[in-house]
């Protein structure tokens, strides 16, 4: 009688969860409108929880010619120049038995200010509870000069609340 209440408690639910927690990765092709990464995440941690494009040079240097990676790093910036703003639609459901309510529903222009190799750009820092969530981000505008670039969406925790 006692094991019936401890699980029914849900006191193991975590423990058999196989949902992923930060850090974790997508990919996303930001060439053409309405591509979707999507998500279910488990925040088990009271950190703040970032979401950000990353596009790594040094992985994907290599697959191009000078010319193609010069027009990238203008696309993009570095840590002196701003590059091209990229709009995405960003939508963050918390999930709670077999309901869904919508935390977040906004279009975010994303900044590229990222550094000279490696570039990552912050889409939304937010403090979520703990508990299931459902994560999606999608394309609101063509960039047809991105189409054979690998780019991913991260979703990690940050830092401790103050």
């Amino acid at each position: 009688m006692a094991l019936l209440s401890f699980l029914n408690a849900g006191w193991l639910g975590n423990l058999f969860d196989n949902t992923p927690t930060p850090y974790y990765t997508m990919p996303i092709d930001l060439s053409k409108t309405g591509n979707v990464a999507e998500t279910d995440i488990r925040i088990d941690k009271e950190y703040r929880t970032g979401i950000a494009l990353n596009y790594d040079f040094r992985r994907q240097k290599n697959k191009m010619t000078r010319n193609e990676y010069n027009n990238i790093k203008v696309f993009f910036g570095n840590s002196y120049t701003s590059g091209t703003a990229i709009p995405v639609k960003l939508k963050i459901e918390k999930i709670m038995d077999k309901n869904e309510t919508t935390i977040l529903n906004d279009i975010i222009i994303v900044d590229n200010n990222g550094g000279h190799e490696l570039h990552s750009s912050l889409i939304k820092e937010i403090a979520l509870s703990q508990g299931k969530y459902r994560i999606k981000v999608e394309t609101t505008e063509d960039f047809s000069e991105l189409s054979d670039l690998s780019v991913l969406v991260e979703i990690y925790y940050i830092r401790a609340p103050k």
